[in-house]
């Protein structure tokens, strides 16, 4: 079973085809996301950028 919650509304997958293809989402979200280091050095590059622009 997977619960998805939004500020709004809710809904919960229960058809194994449902939760596998969540799972096979998030699983390759995990591998495509920045390490926590890797994001903090991105926005600050991303923050210079625009602070040097304005």
């Amino acid at each position: 079973m997977v619960r998805l919650e939004h500020h709004r509304s809710s809904a919960t997958l229960r058809d194994k085809d449902d939760t596998t293809a969540y799972l096979e989402a998030r699983e390759h979200l995990d591998r495509a996301a920045m390490t926590p280091e890797d994001s903090i050095g991105h926005i600050a590059t991303v923050a210079n950028r625009l602070e040097s622009t304005t």
